[in-house]
């Protein structure tokens, strides 16, 4: 709705074109009676709209007063605008109005003042004319409150304030003119009226925040206030309506003037009721507290002790306790006000209880258990004396009074055969024994504890004594006993709590704990899997309220306490087995790996199988837990620590080929579910190099065809992923390195054993690859040649080219190692004669011939006698081979290299050289004899 027009007087300036005095009243009027036949209806709001406007055009009088035949337009307007008023006054008696609509009520009564206003000023001046003013403009600052426009009542008292002083004026005017003084009567009437005005601009300026201001206003009547009783009652009720206005609005300093001056007004008011004065100072003393100021208490309390003394109230008394509390007074002024509280009539069993309750919270429990005494006093032989009972014993727990909570209990034992615990109080009654079994037992005060349950179990009824309540007090009970080392008592309790819920894991823990404790393993272990087995059954439906994992965790861990670690592998390893919580069995597999890494000393092999199969189950763990949620640091801090234990354990089992290849590949797979970075690659990389060498080792290690076949053909994949990482890590620009180097090299050899192994080719194409490379020494190129020769696919041509490629290294060094040449140079020897064809026997005689060249070129002495020997003998037998073969030639080429060596030798030279020379001396004769047969026969 649009904002209302303010009120002005006829002498405003009006804009647009006006209409005469006749025509508007005629309109006026149609306008009243289209608003009263819709009584409130639908177009109510839009007819106020338009009669606002309508107003502006209200015509003026420029010569003062109309009279006469002018007056009559502007009288018939008037009328029209009393009977707006009257409507809106039966609109609102007859309740058509709803409270959505009684801002347009307000309006209406708006619009029928300000056209009153405007003829009234036109119209001859009168007494009643201005009173009436004054009463409508007030009435709509009234309707304005009510519509919760504040701003427009204030509007509404300012015009009731001009028309105030009009009338003021006219009488004063007119007694003056007549000589006579104004009558007591009419001044009584205009005070009352202006106090009246006040009062109302007081409300308002409170409304709108403006407490000074109304504060102000209220100041310049008080002294009327005194010489008029009524209106100094509207004062009051006016004053405590501020005050409780600033109060829900968290003015409390407000509030608190406001109130001093209702209770200071209503003083001086004659028959004052004592209860409303009191209810004043109450809400006075409410206000202080609330300030926050702790200088404000003591006002506040001398508030309540006045209202007390007007008249007393149970909100006033126990307002005093808490204020008395809050200024942490003596005991003895807090007991006092708190006897005051109980002993009156007014206050009932429930406002009592709480007064205690409020004694607790602020450390006075010894007040509170008189107070509760006083109460038992007060409430005997009725309902109520239980629960003081009840409350009484809650709070000597709480002071750990056992000796007088111990009476209380006994008083209510004694109270059962004639007024039985209701279902309610007693349910309390368990609730306050057993948190006091519970905190007395975290005090290490196990006796205590037990009493507690004792006394418990004394208000079950038979009825119940097979409820699952009744076993968990069992079971409580059982576990003081067993801190008592009181287990035959234990175990009884523990038998009971089954006999009404014999599937609860919890008593299956506790019977664990007894055998644990009475060294009892093979009970223990019962239990364990007793529990194990509820663990199974609670994964598949909910048929226990306890946590059967947390039970297993920690019957592992008091297995550890108790140092049994067969035990403790028992529960853990039931635990990963049944738990469906990820994190729980991570935790369990930490526990698992540590306690088994104890045992690698006495059972190797079975302790690192179990510990390649914990490791295996954390990585399915770990990846299960990756799918579901992002990777977080806890998530991230698992996997590295369980890649740091398999690659640990696998560094301790070289012995055990085949957890070592599971323990590196389980390695390998964890660190494909970290962030990658050049560390890792690093580590992955030398993960499937020791998974490589360990599948080739089984391979080596089987007799059996198809599982040698199957192992080295893994050692092949691991080999192909592990190129491929040390071809990521080139193309990182690491630069190269010895270990980077090395990896690849030890990777070919294991791709040469493997191709020889499975009899795949490209087996030279490995050698030229390994004879591009740097880092490859002699002895390298040996071992390509040793697993060149051997079965199932020898291949000895590889083999020299391997050989040739050793003898080279060796030479290349610096100083050269003789000792290497000399036995790769054997074996080249031997394999070219081996192969007993012109082409080898031709290499054979040229690695002769580099020997001869080395021993010529370097000390003789650094080259070993016996490989001269051994070469020696070689040469000669080959010669004396061919020599049976009537290959003469070759037979003396061969023999005369053996003498040739022969003058190689030291220490062994004497020993053959005789031997030698005579038969090689044979071998010419026979020659040269040969060689004349030869002749003769051509």
């Amino acid at each position: 709705m649009m904002q209302p027009a303010q009120l002005h007087d006829a002498g405003a300036e009006q804009s647009g074109q006006k209409i005469c005095a006749a025509e508007f009243s005629s309109k006026l009027q149609d306008y009243v009676d289209r608003l009263a036949k819709d009584q409130g209806g639908g177009e109510t709001e839009q007819l106020l709209e338009d009669i606002g406007t309508f107003i502006d055009d209200f015509p003026s009088h420029e010569s003062g007063e109309a009279t006469g035949p002018e007056n009559k337009p502007f009288q018939d307007a008037y009328n029209s605008a009393i009977a707006l008023w009257n409507l809106a006054v039966a609109l609102k008696a007859s309740s058509s109005i709803e409270e959505d609509g009684t801002s347009n009520n307000a309006q209406m009564r708006h619009s029928s003042c300000r056209l009153a206003s405007l003829c009234t000023i036109a119209m001859p001046r009168s007494s009643a004319a201005y009173m009436k003013m004054v009463q409508m403009a007030s009435k709509t600052a009234r309707a304005w409150m009510e519509a919760d426009n504040p701003s427009m009542a204030e509007a509404s008292l300012l015009l009731a304030t001009e028309f105030y002083q009009k009338h003021s004026d006219f009488c004063l005017e007119e007694y003056e003119a007549s000589g006579s003084d104004i009558p007591d009567a009419l001044k009584v009437e205009l005070e009352t009226q202006r106090l009246k005005l006040i009062l109302h601009e007081v409300e308002v300026a409170s409304t709108l925040g403006q407490q000074q201001r109304a504060m102000d206003k209220l100041a310049e009547i008080k002294d009327l206030l005194r010489l008029y009783p009524k209106q100094a009652y509207a004062a009051v009720l006016l004053t405590y309506n501020c005050g409780v206005a600033c109060y829900k609005q968290f003015n409390f300093s407000s509030a608190a003037a406001w109130l001093n001056e209702s209770y200071d007004t209503g003083k001086a008011v004659t028959k004052m009721d004592p209860a409303k004065q009191s209810r004043t100072l109450r809400l006075l003393a409410r206000s202080y507290m609330e300030t926050g100021n702790d200088s404000n208490l003591q006002k506040a309390l001398n508030a309540l002790d006045l209202a007390n003394t007007e008249h007393s109230h149970p909100a006033g008394l126990y307002c005093k306790l808490s204020i008395l509390l809050k200024m942490k007074s003596s005991d003895g002024l807090v007991k006092q006000a708190m006897m005051e509280y109980m002993t009156n009539l007014d206050v009932s069993f429930d406002m009592a209880l709480a007064a205690t309750k409020e004694l607790v919270q602020h450390d006075r429990p010894q007040l509170a258990v008189s107070g509760l005494q006083q109460l038992t006093v007060r409430f005997r032989n009725t309902p109520n004396e239980t629960r003081i009972h009840l409350e009484k014993l809650e709070l000597l727990v709480q002071l750990d009074q056992f000796e007088e909570a111990s009476q209380v209990i006994d008083q209510c034992l004694s109270a059962q055969d004639f007024q039985p615990l209701t279902a309610r109080d007693r349910q309390h009654l368990h609730t306050v024994l057993w948190k006091a079994g519970a905190t007395a037992f975290d005090g290490g005060r196990y006796d205590v504890a037990l009493n507690w349950y004792d006394y418990s179990a004394e208000f079950f009824s038979s009825s119940e004594l097979e409820t699952q309540n009744a076993s968990k007090l069992q079971r409580s009970r059982c576990i003081c006993l067993v801190e008592l080392r009181r287990f035959e008592e234990a175990s009884r309790a523990i038998q009971q709590a089954q006999q009404s819920d014999p599937d609860n894991p919890y008593s299956h823990f506790l019977l664990f704990k007894i055998a644990l404790v009475k060294g009892d393993e093979e009970g223990a272990g019962e239990e364990l899997k007793m529990m194990v087995q509820a663990g199974s059954r609670a994964s598949r439906e909910p048929v226990c309220e306890e946590d059967v994992y947390g039970l297993i965790s920690l019957a592992a861990q008091l297995a550890f306490e108790k140092s049994n670690r067969r035990i403790a592998l028992r529960a853990l390893e039931g635990l990963i087995q049944y738990s469906p919580n990820n994190s729980q069995v991570l935790v369990a597999l930490r526990c698992l790996v540590r306690l088994r890494c104890t045992f690698l000393a006495e059972n190797t092999t079975s302790n690192l199988a179990s510990l390649v199969f914990y490791i295996k189950t954390a990585l399915e763990k770990l990846q299960l837990m990756l799918s579901d949620t992002q990777p977080g640091d806890d998530i991230q801090s698992e996997i590295s620590w369980f890649m740091k234990m398999a690659w640990n354990v696998a560094l301790q089992s070289l012995e055990a080929v085949q957890e070592l290849h599971s323990l590196f590949v389980l390695c390998y797979k964890l660190t494909h579910l970290l962030p990658a970075d050049n560390a890792l690659l690093v580590r992955q990389k030398t993960c499937l190099l020791m998974a490589a060498a360990a599948s080739l080792q089984l391979a080596r290690d089987t007799s059996i065809r198809e599982a040698r076949e199957a192992h080295l053909n893994e050692s092949l994949e691991h080999i192909k992923q592990c190129q491929g990482i040390c071809s990521q890590l080139g193309k990182r620009q690491l630069g190269r390195n010895t270990a980077g180097d090395m990896a690849q090299v030890l990777l070919l050899l294991y791709e040469f054993e493997c191709n020889s192994k499975l009899r795949k080719g490209g087996l030279q194409d490995i050698l030229d690859t390994l004879a591009d490379m740097d880092l490859p020494d002699g002895g390298t190129f040996e071992t390509v040649a040793a697993l060149a020769v051997e079965s199932p696919g020898p291949d000895k041509q590889v083999a020299m080219n391997a050989l040739r490629l050793a003898l080279h290294k060796y030479l290349a060094v610096s100083p050269p190692e003789i000792m290497k040449y000399s036995k790769a140079a054997h074996s080249l020897v031997q394999l070219a004669l081996q192969l007993e064809s012109g082409a080898s026997e031709e290499e054979a005689l040229q690695i002769y011939d580099n020997v001869g060249q080395v021993l010529e070129k370097h000390d003789k002495a650094l080259y070993p006698e016996m490989e001269v020997v051994w070469l020696m003998t070689r040469a000669w037998n080959t010669g004396i081979k061919q020599f049976s073969a009537l290959q003469y030639v070759r037979a003396e080429k061969w023999c005369s290299l053996s003498l040739s060596l022969l003058e190689k030798l030291n220490s062994m030279k004497s020993k053959y050289e005789s031997q030698m020379a005579s038969a090689y001396a044979e071998i010419l004769s026979k020659i040269e004899a040969h060689k004349s047969v030869s002749q003769h026969e051509e």
